[in-house]
């Protein structure tokens, strides 16, 4: 599984802590969705139109879960195969790319995060698809922070962002 919004707490913000989030996000490989019907005996039901089944992958990339559990105050997972889920994208990011450069999630076995080229590129594109409406400054810091990590190459940046169709 990769980690996406929960990698910036750790990575971008030195400390989970930092970094407040009211939801989390993983990717996973796309044909491991269907698993995800037995993560409803744990709690997590599935949310939403998950019920239209296979066929709306193409169109809808992330599953919602409410966790049901008292303990866990109604936490909201989503589980997303694909970067960014808006049908185009879906379609032009190749996830496997993605899931090439990823990297261990620094103290979180079995868990990767994105490398630092992709999560400022989510960053951007997610901040501009989805809450360009929003004047949240937490988001803008996130992308401050992404762009000061110092291991980006931003030819790779262009170049990547380009062949995504994201600038």
């Amino acid at each position: 599984m990769l980690l996406k919004g929960a990698a910036l707490g750790r990575l971008v913000y030195g400390s989970p802590a930092e970094r407040p989030v009211n939801d989390l996000d993983l990717l996973v490989p796309a044909d491991a969705i269907d698993a995800a019907e037995s993560l409803e005996r744990t709690g997590l039901p599935p949310q939403g139109l998950f019920w239209l089944g296979r066929w709306q992958r193409r169109y809808r990339a992330e599953l919602p879960m409410v966790c049901q559990a008292a303990d866990r105050r109604r936490l909201l997972v989503e589980l997303h195969w694909s970067l960014l889920e808006l049908p185009y994208y879906i379609a032009r990011i190749p996830i496997a790319e993605i899931w090439q450069l990823a990297r261990p999630a620094p103290g979180m076995p079995d868990a990767s995060v994105p490398d630092s080229t992709t999560l400022l590129l989510h960053g951007c594109a997610h901040q501009m698809m989805h809450h360009h409406h929003e004047r949240r400054l937490l988001w803008l810091l996130d992308i401050d922070r992404l762009v000061r990590l110092g291991d980006l190459d931003w030819d790779t940046v262009l170049r990547r962002g380009q062949r995504w169709g994201c600038c």
